[in-house]
């Protein structure tokens, strides 16, 4: 209700108070629900990667690749999880090349379908090598290959056993890394000074 000199009722400015809040209580509720939808599909497979997580990507077997989840190598998505599908081959017997279908096999001299040489046996599948100072190992064992002794970290870098250092994807000692060449990206570091022994 208005009076004559322009001035409205107070039960007139505690509706329009209370029209104020609620829409305002509305708009708070929808911006929250999205910002609570963007984070359930954050760091899923095909997603953004979570931010300020230890964990970027959700599923087990997932890594961020240019800020997406995606699975790993050798693993698949499959209804939103990572999976590896077991070689169907592997240790079966074969007559050529063409019998063993599994990635890093082959069919040997004794008629098996092997790992190659450049790949280990993880769970029934050839995982490849990993030396050193490289970073995708899956398993220890792809470390240990690459060096015995070797292990593979929670971040799934190859690192070498206690005492050692990697250099050049091997491990040495650290008196021997203080008078090897600097390595930056594979390549001498032409800035850097080189020890002669």
């Amino acid at each position: 209700m208005r009076y004559s000199d322009g001035r409205q009722s107070d039960s007139c400015t505690k509706n329009i108070m209370t029209i104020r809040l609620l829409l305002f209580y509305s708009i708070i509720a929808i911006i929250t629900n999205e910002v609570h939808a963007v984070k359930k599909t954050s760091g899923l497979i095909g997603q953004p990667c979570l931010t300020n997580e230890k964990r970027r990507c959700v599923p087990d077997n997932a890594e961020c690749i240019d800020e997406i989840c995606m699975c790993a190598g050798f693993y698949k998505a499959i209804d939103g999880a990572c999976v590896t599908e077991k070689s169907k081959t592997l240790k079966q017997q074969c007559r050529g090349g063409g019998d063993c279908h599994g990635p890093g096999e082959f069919c040997s001299s004794f008629s098996i379908c092997m790992c190659l040489s450049t790949h280990v046996d993880v769970g029934s599948q050839c995982k490849p090598v990993i030396y050193p100072g490289q970073h995708g190992c899956e398993d220890t064992i792809q470390c240990n290959k690459g060096f015995p002794g070797a292990n593979c970290d929670v971040h799934r870098n190859c690192v070498c056993p206690v005492g050692l250092v990697a250099i050049q994807q091997t491990c040495v000692s650290n008196d021997h890394a203080a008078h090897h060449p600097p390595i930056r990206n594979g390549m001498l570091n032409p800035r850097a000074s080189v020890v002669k022994l």
